[in-house]
């Protein structure tokens, strides 16, 4: 009888556990419970499955063995909770293979005993790890200083229910061996649960009765387990290599949002979408795949300042992830306790356009989850899908659609900064055909803090005898802002514009100083057989031509990596081998550099909303230039340099700050030039620190 009550319970706790995988699998495909575009539902799961049996290629299967199952990057961020997670996630794995597939083996025929000498040793073995890794998890996360700003009922419920398990397997197997009355013959092997019974056999109670009593309470605790499972947050064990399988199966790394994904994205914000929702499968099983480890948390400058986690990716997930429970079927609600309120959806989008989209969390991320792509593509569907966006991104965006600029300044006076420069091709501004197009970006065109950076560029390329071609009034915003702003779709008639712009040029390449413009551009435009290529790039080239060559120097130089260059496009060599060939043995690192470079704070369209958060987050790394003991600090980036000169003036600094494009201008020394005529920058008017004059 009852083994017939316990294999029946078993049934029940295997269909609560399968009908909540079917929901997470239901979820990654559509997202909402409630209705959905089947058709769509069709094509992410065509999509994901294509991705997940790429796994089966070498390279992928050692991706997913080093990230996934041995947790690389985990033991990279920390040592302590690669301790934790590396022992509890192959502790119950292997108490689960011993236990579970032992006794089913067992009951097959096969020659298994739980006494025998090696079985019992693993059962302990395993048990003791789970319980160490469960220990060593409560101390860290209620003992030890943590980034979260709050621990949730459901990590006390599965540390809970993680503790209960490993300490109870070891009662019920001292239970057994004082009901059996003598040492069983591995009793020595199996080293925790036969000293407890030997502990506890002088209390002479009924061991019978207290076996069956432990036997029954674990049997039914670890079966609640198993049925608890994929409604906890331990779902993060097997979304979590899923996850890195799907993401090494990719042949491509398009964000998420890019433009026609998912089909077309109306012009006017769409709240009635028959359910349809821009999150790719991926990206919903990345939301499962999240530890909520707080590693984000540690990384990102505007949780740093606002102190609230909806800024950072943890935050983001966890709030998007509770209003798409708002819709789940009613069991799924009574075992979440973190439910939501009626501004939900508020705080999601403060925290949500809070984010300045640097990406630098991605580089803490332990399951490698693209928090850049996930960020922008919520933004989407709050701005295009939602109607929420806030006021003064409201305001861009009318800008972009009324004066093809951010600033909403007439476009034709985009070549207003060229106006300071002497000697200029007459044709420079309408040139019917050239090599090489400069795209200025609305930043360096009409921001007088950074209009020495086209200047000195343009002037640059001059000297280095390159066909080169400004658009002027025809050169359009690039989009980035739209898109990053989550409105992808207004976006469309910019980059058909320029992209007819460089054809009718036949210009085989394009250059920028503006990261986010050539980063909008390599991953939005579609352009087959143009060169795009940042100034760092190009300046690297020439130095490596010996086209320019800089005189040495003994300022000690840093330099600070842009997030869209870096981090967004991979682009860390080319400055630092400008750099070297300039600054003699005098240049050094940032503390936090490369993949973990800080964000200047003027990304991801913040500045148009929240100008105060974009100065505390800028101070972050003006602190870290000043620690550095470098007199020149050089950046690639127009906003950057914008944000940082205006950071380091307002904290007293004397450090000086130029763009990579000025100090070549200033330093180099072009090979077509005379040899005692050396670049220098030219004296101009200001009115202000750092502001240019614009021209009546």
């Amino acid at each position: 009888m009852g083994g017939a009550i316990f294999h029946a319970l078993a049934a029940l706790s295997l269909l609560v556990f399968l009908a909540g995988v079917a929901g997470r699998v239901r979820f990654w495909l559509g997202g909402s419970p409630g209705p959905t575009d089947h058709r769509n539902r069709r094509s992410k799961a065509l999509a994901l499955s294509r991705r997940g049996l790429s796994i089966l290629r070498p390279q992928t299967l050692r991706v997913v063995l080093w990230d996934g199952f041995l947790l690389r990057r985990l033991w990279r961020a920390s040592r302590l909770r690669w301790s934790i997670h590396f022992s509890i996630a192959w502790s119950f794995a292997g108490l689960f293979a011993i236990g579970s597939l032992g006794d089913m083996a067992s009951g097959l025929g096969v020659p298994l005993e739980k006494d025998d000498a090696w079985f019992a040793a693993l059962n302990d073995g395993f048990g003791l790890a789970l319980l160490a890794g469960v220990t060593l998890a409560l101390v860290r996360r209620y003992a030890l200083p943590q980034p979260h700003t709050r621990s949730l009922f459901d990590d006390a419920v599965v540390l809970a229910l993680l503790a209960l398990l490993a300490g109870g397997g070891f009662l019920v197997e001292a239970g057994r061996y004082l009901k059996e009355g003598a040492a069983a013959p591995a009793g020595h092997y199996a080293f925790l649960g036969y000293a407890l019974s030997r502990a506890a056999k002088p209390l002479g109670w009924d061991w019978a009765a207290v076996y069956g009593w432990l036997w029954w309470s674990h049997s039914l605790l670890a079966l609640g387990f198993v049925a608890y499972l994929p409604y906890s947050k331990l779902l993060h064990m097997f979304a979590s290599p899923a996850a890195i399988a799907v993401e090494a199966g990719a042949e491509t790394a398009a964000p998420a949002a890019a433009l026609g994904a998912g089909g077309a994205v109306p012009m006017r914000c769409l709240p009635e979408n028959g359910g349809r929702l821009p999150f790719s499968a991926r990206q919903l099983l990345e939301m499962d795949a999240c530890t909520r480890c707080g590693e984000c948390l540690r990384a990102c400058s505007s949780f740093a300042v606002k102190g609230e986690e909806g800024a950072a990716l943890m935050g983001m997930i966890r709030t998007r992830r509770r209003l798409f429970e708002q819709d789940a079927p009613s069991p799924a609600k009574l075992l979440r306790r973190d439910g939501s309120s009626a501004d939900e959806w508020a705080r999601l989008q403060e925290g949500v356009f809070a984010c300045t989209l640097c990406g630098r969390c991605e580089e803490f991320c332990p399951v490698g989850i693209r928090t850049r792509d996930l960020a922008l593509t919520m933004r989407q569907e709050l701005a295009s899908f939602r109607c929420m966006m806030p006021a003064n991104l409201e305001l861009a965006r009318q800008a972009v659609a009324e004066e093809r600029n951010v600033f909403r300044f007439p476009n034709e006076d985009r070549a207003m900064w060229a106006e300071f420069l002497d000697d200029l091709p007459a044709d420079l501004l309408s040139k019917e055909r050239a090599e090489v197009l400069y795209f200025v970006g609305c930043v360096s065109s009409f921001s007088p803090a950074v209009q020495e950076i086209p200047q000195a560029f343009l002037k640059m390329l001059l000297k280095a005898g390159v066909d080169v071609a400004l658009l002027a009034g025809e050169e359009w915003c690039c989009g980035f802002p739209l898109i990053v702003g989550g409105r992808a779709a207004d976006a469309r008639n910019l980059i058909e514009h320029n992209v007819e712009q460089v054809r009718r040029l036949g210009a085989g390449t394009v250059v920028f100083n503006c990261p986010s413009c050539l980063y909008a551009w390599r991953k939005w435009y579609p352009l087959e057989g143009v060169q795009l290529v940042h100034s760092t790039e190009f300046i690297r080239d020439l130095v490596r031509s010996g086209r320019l060559k800089f005189e040495r120097s003994d300022l000690t130089v840093t330099y600070h990596d842009p997030c869209d260059l870096g981090r967004g496009l991979g682009e860390y060599d080319a400055p630092r081998e400008v750099l070297r060939s300039f600054a003699d043995g005098g240049f050094v690192e940032l503390a936090e550099s490369r993949e973990r470079a800080l964000c200047c704070g003027g990304g991801g369209d913040v500045e148009m909303w929240d100008p105060e958060l974009v100065g505390e987050v800028n101070s972050i790394l003006t602190g870290t230039v000043e620690g550095s003991g470098a007199s020149l600090l050089v950046q690639a980036c127009p906003q950057c340099k914008r944000t940082t000169q205006r950071g380091l003036e307002k904290a007293g600094s004397g450090i000086r700050t130029l763009d990579i494009a000025e100090l070549a201008l200033e330093f180099g020394t072009f090979a077509d030039e005379r040899a005692s005529s050396h670049s220098r920058r030219e004296e101009v008017a200001t009115d202000g620190p750092g502001e240019r004059v614009r021209p009546p």
